[in-house]
């Protein structure tokens, strides 16, 4: 069976789903930090002979047929002026779901880059950043455009359209524009009932549209299938050991990956993974305190700009007073019906990244006056390409197989009750956030603990006030991972190997020479 073809106004519903995306947190026993430039034995990675390669839940290894590279086009630009781009693509045919003995088969495209100087022998890096889709196959030059060369010299840089994105699954795309429409326009605050009712109600509506269409394909999407994938695609390529590079929800999946199997693994960074052993009150607590120390820095910011900011004297009250004036009541954009959820969404999509600020400043000046565009095209900017129309459902997908979390509506206003007290503003909205799974389906396949007992040294890293992806996640995968190093960043950026050059070079490090940094490594803001 192959699955194909969907609306891409469903895509627009993906950023409503940013805050589920980020919320899996939880406690770590690991030591304290050691500074930068503390001194300790680095740790080579090993390779392991075939005959002793361990093995981990996965087993062994998955199995495909051969790829077929093919040359496919690129509109983006080498790194280096003139370089050249050898752009190859190829499909790798993986069972639906692995629990049933014959399974029905699903299409997951793949794309590689190599430059001028990568060797035609050199080993993949497989890259997964962001959310399910949001670099995918198509967006492979960019990727690799945006790597470091020394890395581009030594790996063909590998991406893909994990299950439930891409061509493929277009034709089970299911959300309706009603839905879509509510997800983009979300309650503040699920304090009081009206409120929290209303969420169990646009979870309950997102089933349904999917019942018919989907059915029980929805729930074949989940983080570990595609760690499974992964590895399909490493036997596909036809070599025994894959190196990964994963962000924010593709740190997550390298870390399943390195847990299932263990003995496939030649090197791994994980940059701000999640961990799925928190609980509902460590989620909403871990991201919404992270959040609201987000805005205060943005304020900050904006109030020390020369000649002040455009906000106003008082940029936080500023900001929470456009999100009081719409309320539940709202108003309309351009194409969407907002809220002052619509404008924390905004918020959760760019805090975490400062470059991004500016343009938070100029859509919320904007709002004061009583235009939305601005904040709609926030809300709606990381999901507005053609090629991402199956975003919205996948992310609800993944975050929801991957949790057996339901809260009910009493459960998040209980849960808004708890975190209002340290997260004012984004306490009551995380909590219906994570309310958006109240409906879905019990999951088969929820992620628990992780060990990766046997593998070589893989390297966690995460940003100390990171508001998208919550540091207690690269803690706590650190702590479970048997051979994680934990490198951490003192700054509330999303992405640590992207944000600090202190934690990018010690990655390029170890990536280049299998030599990883001292456990415990604190780089300065």
């Amino acid at each position: 069976m192959r699955v194909g073809a969907a609306r891409t106004s469903a895509a627009l519903a993906v950023a409503a789903l940013t805050v589920l995306s980020a919320c899996s947190v939880g406690p770590s026993r690991r030591p304290g930090l050691a500074v930068a430039g503390s001194v300790a034995a680095p740790v080579t990675a090993a390779t392991t002979a075939p005959s002793t390669r361990p093995s981990g839940p996965g087993g062994a290894g998955q199995q495909a047929d051969p790829v077929d590279w093919q040359d496919c086009p690129s509109s983006v630009e080498p790194p280096s002026a003139g370089q050249s781009w050898e752009l190859q693509c190829a499909e790798v045919q993986v069972p639906i779901d692995r629990s049933v003995r014959n399974s029905d088969t699903v299409t997951v495209a793949i794309s590689r880059v190599r430059t001028a100087s990568t060797p035609q022998d050199a080993p993949p890096l497989l890259v997964l950043l962001g959310e399910p889709g949001e670099n995918g196959r198509d967006d492979v030059a960019r990727v690799a455009a945006g790597l470091d060369p020394a890395l581009l010299a030594q790996y063909s840089i590998v991406t893909l359209d994990v299950r439930g994105t891409g061509r493929p699954w277009d034709e089970l795309q299911c959300l309706e524009d009603r839905t879509i429409a509510n997800l983009l326009a979300p309650p503040q605050s699920v304090a009081d009932r009206t409120s929290s009712d209303l969420v169990a109600s646009i979870s309950k509506d997102a089933v349904f549209d999917c019942a018919d269409t989907a059915q029980n394909l929805i729930t074949d999407v989940t983080t570990t299938d595609v760690a499974d994938d992964l590895d399909a695609i490493r036997d596909a390529m036809g070599v025994d050991t894959v190196t990964l590079f994963g962000q924010g929800w593709g740190a997550t999946v390298g870390a399943v990956y390195v847990d299932r199997y263990p003995g496939r693994v030649r090197a791994a960074v994980l940059d701000s993974p999640s961990d799925a052993t928190a609980t509902a009150a460590e989620q909403i607590g871990a991201r919404a305190d992270a959040l609201e120390a987000a805005l205060d820095a943005f304020a900050a910011d904006c109030a020390a700009a020369a000649g002040g900011c455009p906000l106003g004297d008082d940029p936080r009250t500023a900001v929470e007073r456009v999100v009081d004036e719409l309320g539940d009541t709202g108003d309309t954009g351009d194409e969407f019906f907002l809220t002052g959820g619509s404008v924390l969404l905004a918020l959760t999509t760019t805090l975490g990244t400062p470059s991004e600020w500016p343009a938070l400043i100029d859509a919320l000046r904007a709002a004061q006056q009583g235009e939305l565009a601005k904040v709609e095209a926030l809300v709606t900017a990381s999901v507005s390409r053609e090629d991402t129309g199956d975003l919205a459902q996948a992310r609800l997908e993944y975050t929801c197989n991957d949790s057996s979390i339901r809260l009910t509506a009493d459960d998040m206003r209980s849960g808004a009750a708890a975190a209002v007290r340290t997260a004012p503003l984004f306490g009551p909205f995380v909590a219906g956030q994570l309310g958006l799974c109240s409906a879905w389906p019990a999951a088969t396949a929820a992620l628990g603990r992780l060990s990766g007992t046997g593998a070589p040294p893989v390297l966690v890293t995460g940003s100390t006030a990171d508001p998208v992806s919550p540091y207690a996640g690269a803690q706590a995968i650190a702590d479970q991972l048997s051979s994680a190093i934990l490198v951490s960043w003192q700054a509330g950026q999303h992405g640590a190997v992207t944000g600090s050059s202190c934690v990018r070079k010690l990655a390029i490090a170890y990536l280049t020479t299998g030599t990883a940094p001292a456990d415990g490594r604190l780089c300065p803001p």
